[in-house]
């Protein structure tokens, strides 16, 4: 199979050699999934309806999905998709003043890491030696904060969108 026997002017051309070249490097069955899969996507990028939902965008820059609004006409089951992104619909894009739920877990996190910082300074140009045990602590839960904040930050969708 060649390039040139399923692709189509509205077929994005760097998915369809992916899928080539994917499909290449594997045997049997696995090939024609991916040959199916190509077919497929040709298919449904000449075809002007797609799924559609609702997605609300948060004042932090981030967006989470809502409930299906428009099926595609080529799935045909209840309930299910054509497999393709998930795409908004305008009249169904909602602006939220609130921050997503991973920016609100951040918020009280952030804080603890600025007072734990205060504390090791305010406690180094006290008297270290008296409180050693107290920066060492602190500074073990400074690590952990930071390691969590760092998780946090990378599930959110705008941060994931861009890697």
């Amino acid at each position: 199979m060649q390039l040139a026997d399923v692709w189509s002017p509205e077929l994005d051309r760097t998915i369809a050699m992916e899928l080539l070249c994917e499909a290449s490097h594997v045997d049997g069955s696995r090939r024609l999934e991916y040959y199916w899969k190509l077919t497929r996507y040709s298919r449904l990028a000449r075809h002007e309806n797609m799924c559609y939902y609702e997605r609300y965008d948060f004042s932090c820059g981030d967006h989470k999905w809502g409930n299906m609004k428009l099926r595609c006409e080529l799935e045909y089951r209840m309930g299910e998709t054509c497999g393709m992104a998930p795409r908004p619909l305008d009249g169904y894009i909602y602006r939220l003043q609130e921050q997503c739920r991973y920016c609100k877990e951040m918020q009280p996190k952030k804080r603890r890491i600025e007072k734990a910082e205060s504390d090791i300074k305010r406690w180094q140009q006290d008297d270290a030696r008296k409180w050693r045990a107290n920066i060492e602590k602190a500074q073990d839960d400074l690590a952990l904060l930071q390691r969590q904040l760092v998780e946090l930050n990378n599930k959110r969708t705008s941060v994931s969108r861009r890697l």
